[in-house]
């Protein structure tokens, strides 16, 4: 399960900006933020992951959920919805 886990949440990273890069975070604490929720409602909901396996999972990477780096990697397009980059994520994982 850890491996879908990281998976997710490394292409939401990249979908959002956020650069995650040897256990480090860098990027805005906003984008990072959003980064996370995307990545854990694609787990709920296309994956059936309850909220308990995700919390155990993101205990077990909370280097990357919860550490944060200093500076902006890279830019969202303004006109990305969450719909769009749900689409872009989940492509990236199958």
């Amino acid at each position: 399960m850890t491996d879908l886990y990281r998976s997710v949440m490394s292409a939401s990273a990249a979908e959002c900006g956020v650069d995650v890069t040897k256990c480090l975070v860098s990027g805005k604490l906003r984008d990072v933020v959003r980064a996370r929720h995307i990545a854990w409602y694609i787990l709920h909901t296309h994956f059936g992951w309850s909220p308990m396996t995700i919390s155990r999972n993101a205990k077990f990477f909370s280097d990357i959920t919860i550490r944060y780096g200093i500076g902006r990697v890279g830019d969202m397009p303004a006109t990305s919805s969450v719909g769009d980059i749900v689409e872009r994520v989940l492509s990236r994982v199958h």
